[in-house]
């Protein structure tokens, strides 16, 4: 649903109540992605029907400080 880039730098990290939390590199990956979550969830929807109702970005946050 989201092109082989973004799948490359994302983690999907959980799924529940429809809710789709995927992990990101960084707050601008975060806000950069998030205008396309229309479109995500129309590409979910397509595949899976009414399954995936919101997708959320949160930023991984680093063992490494």
């Amino acid at each position: 649903v989201c092109g082989k880039e973004v799948a490359s730098r994302t983690t999907a990290a959980s799924f529940s109540d429809g809710t789709l939390t995927v992990e990101v590199s960084d707050v601008s990956w975060r806000n950069q992605l998030q205008s396309f979550v229309p479109r995500y969830l129309s590409g979910y929807e397509g595949l899976l029907g009414q399954v995936v109702k919101s997708v959320q970005f949160k930023v991984k946050h680093s063992a490494h400080k």
